[in-house]
Parts: structure tokens; C-alpha cells; sequence
């Protein structure tokens, strides 16, 4: 790995994000109603760069996809200040935001409000989160 570690900087971003606003943070689940508001990070994409001769990766460039979810009539606005303070967590170490956070409709229950944010950044050997 050129510097990212993705089980550190998922439990870091969960252990703060949790602690500024009452939601629920996971990854790569399909959250239930009674978990809402719910917060999922993954990984989109996690180019490598930089390579030396040998074919030794010298970065890394991270994608993230933030996604939050609540239902009730006041959805859309628990996505949207839960959204913004993912994003200003995220910007806080250093990624920058290359979509969103924007409200994507959810086709299979209306009811259920979902909010989108994508965030990227570059990691050398020696970054650390």
C-alpha cells in the first residue's frame, strides 16, 4: 500500500462523525429503516500512481462516496446537516469533494431520503490521516 489505510481512516471518520451528529455509520450495507439516519462509506475507486521502475506504486487516490439516509418528514433536511458535516470532516483531512452532497432519488421507496457526497485525495507513503 502507498499510504492509505482504509480500516483506519473508516473507523477514525466513524468514531467522529457519530460523535457530531446522532447517526448510525457503517460500510457497504444496506441499512434498515431503524438504523436511520444512516451513513455508509465505501470505497468508488483506489487508483494507484506514481510508479517507479520496478512497479512499485508510489500513491494512492482514493475515492470515497459518503451516503446518508433517513426517512419522516423531515428527511431531506437530516440528510442534508448530516451531509455537510461528512463533508467538512472529509475536507478537514485534506480529501476534496468532486460531487455533491446532493439529494438522489431513491426509485424503489420514496420514503427514503438518500444524499450523496464524493470525495478524493492523494496518498504517498509518508501521509498519514
Amino acid at each position: 500500500m502507498a499510504g492509505f489505510n482504509w480500516n483506519e481512516f473508516y473507523t477514525v471518520f466513524k468514531v467522529k462523525l457519530e460523535k457530531a451528529v446522532k447517526c448510525t455509520v457503517g460500510r457497504y450495507v444496506t441499512p434498515k429503516e431503524s438504523q436511520f439516519p444512516y451513513v455508509d462509506l465505501s470505497i468508488g475507486d483506489n487508483s494507484g500512481g506514481n510508479y517507479d521502475l520496478e512497479g512499485k506504486e508510489g500513491s494512492q487516490n482514493p475515492m470515497l462516496v459518503v451516503s446518508v439516509y433517513s426517512t419522516g418528514s423531515l428527511a431531506d433536511a437530516i440528510c442534508e446537516q448530516i451531509s455537510q458535516v461528512a463533508k467538512r470532516l472529509m475536507l478537514s483531512y485534506g480529501f476534496q469533494c468532486h460531487g455533491g452532497p446532493i439529494p438522489v432519488i431513491n426509485a424503489v421507496d420514496p420514503n427514503i431520503k438518500r444524499w450523496v457526497g464524493r470525495y478524493q485525495r492523494i496518498f504517498a507513503d509518508a501521509d498519514t490521516i
